[in-house]
């Protein structure tokens, strides 16, 4: 019997395994994406280091990254609060937009990777990393943006779309700016699946 703290460290290796095999058929096959995200701690607007508005009410701005492996290619879709908000749905919206961009360009296996059916022709596995151990390349996404807003002063929440836009130097991120038609309610999509018996994969009972 493994202890609760072997298992622990065998999920995160066993993942972590996984995850670079992936990486790598990613990279020698064309239709085949593998891609990892995650939800960027929230970003405060305005961002101002001195003044009376440092200590004023902010406005959060929220960033899920997805990381194209094969590709190596990093999406930012962004928004607001006064957009919407940072739950279930949102993040299922932003993972549901790249989903269909990847349907559209002809792929046809999808593999992501985070740390915690539609209608398409394209075989979607989602594998979740063991908590605690999620440093993966969403991360490095992140401190590549904050190292750039050290010294830039932020009032307007498009100028965090700039700053995530011109980060990456080498390869820079496409942006995404979601508004308010961009997500969807899927509660209801999540109560309509079902589940084969002695398998994984879910079966959603409608489209969108």
């Amino acid at each position: 019997m493994k202890t609760k703290g072997e298992k622990h460290l065998h999920n995160k290796e066993t993942v972590r395994k996984m995850k670079e095999n992936d990486k790598e058929r990613a990279s020698a096959e064309e239709k085949y994406c593998v891609a990892i995200y995650d939800l960027q701690q929230v970003l405060q607007c305005p961002k101002i280091e001195v003044g009376q508005a440092y200590y004023k009410s902010k406005l959060s701005v929220y960033n899920l990254t997805i990381y194209d492996a094969g590709q190596k290619q990093g999406y930012c879709y962004m928004w607001h609060k006064c957009i919407a908000f940072r739950v279930s749905s949102e993040i299922k919206s932003c993972v549901l937009s790249f989903i269909e961009q990847k349907a559209d360009r002809s792929y046809k296996e999808l593999i992501l990777y985070s740390d915690n059916s539609m209608n398409y022709n394209i075989r979607i596995t989602h594998n979740f990393m063991e908590v605690g151990h999620t440093q993966n390349e969403g991360d490095s996404m992140h401190s590549t943006i904050k190292r750039c807003d050290k010294h830039v002063s932020i009032y307007v929440p498009s100028q965090w779309y700039v700053v995530a836009r011109t980060a990456c130097k080498k390869k820079p991120y496409h942006v995404k700016e979601m508004n308010q038609n961009d997500f969807y309610d899927l509660k209801d999509l999540v109560a309509n699946t079902t589940k084969h018996m002695g398998k994984d994969r879910l079966v959603f009972l409608f489209g969108l």
